[in-house]
């Protein structure tokens, strides 16, 4: 198949017509590599965005995580930042200002994806929505915004961390809340992401279609969670525009 597409696992399948798009916003609409504060010494990581440093040692520092989570005080495991908001007001403020500054000053090298504004007005244009989801701060998305010269009507809605009361991804609750809204079936809503376990996993839990953006595509090719996987941004737009009401031949 042409344009580094590889749809996942089954030889031959059938997906229901793509009413709506979910996209990640680092590493899925911006370049791989950029920065995540990921502890409480708030020193600054790049991971590879492919699983967001879960299988695998950041590439631009050696870091004992061990060390940094007995330092924060959070349990191999758990969620670091949602951790650190659980804690007592005046500490969870003091530390979330920190993070929110070192991502800030992170994404002003923030480079964008590569046909993003192409991609993004693909879909507009075909009157399909679109919603941009991210754990990222509200700032970093402006920023994104900016830079990309995309306009955030685009994204209905545009969804940062900030902006969450309840559950954010990987939680389920942030993508139905966005089918609710579109009044869409989530069987008909895809999600583009660079993290099976932060954007697919709970796209795959709601019946959505899942689309994995990782430079190394085929090794993710057989997970439970990925319905399809690209190599490009270009490739993922190529996918969804493919399968909508028709069958896609898996290629030996």
């Amino acid at each position: 198949m042409s344009n580094n597409c590889f749809p996942a696992a089954r030889m031959m399948c059938r997906f229901p017509r793509i009413r709506g798009v979910i996209f990640d916003m680092d590493g899925t609409l911006t370049e791989p590599g950029q920065v995540i504060v990921f502890c409480l010494h708030l020193i600054a990581i790049s991971f590879c965005r492919c699983c967001r440093g879960s299988q695998c040692v950041p590439i631009s520092l050696q870091l004992d995580f061990a060390e940094m989570r007995r330092i924060a005080d959070v349990p191999k495991g758990h969620d670091i930042i949602k951790t650190v908001k659980c804690r007592d007001s005046s500490t969870a403020a003091r530390q979330m200002k920190l993070i929110d500054d070192f991502e800030i000053q992170a994404a002003q090298t923030m480079v964008v994806m590569p046909g993003a504004k192409q991609a993004v007005q693909w879909f507009a244009e075909q009157n399909i929505p679109l919603s941009l989801v991210t754990r990222s701060c509200r700032p970093c998305v402006s920023i994104f915004l900016k830079k990309s010269g995309i306009a955030e009507s685009v994204f209905d809605p545009c969804i940062s961390r900030d902006d969450v009361e309840g559950e954010h991804k990987p939680h389920p609750e942030v993508y139905a809340n966005i089918s609710n809204h579109w009044g869409i079936a989530t069987k008909n809503i895809a999600v583009v992401g660079d993290s099976i376990a932060n954007d697919l996993v709970p796209g795959h839990a709601l019946g959505m279609i899942t689309v994995l953006l990782c430079p190394n595509a085929q090794e993710f090719a057989g997970h439970d969670c990925v319905d399809f996987v690209a190599e490009t941004l270009a490739s993922a737009v190529h996918i969804l525009r493919s399968i909508p009401d028709r069958s896609v031949q898996i290629p030996e």
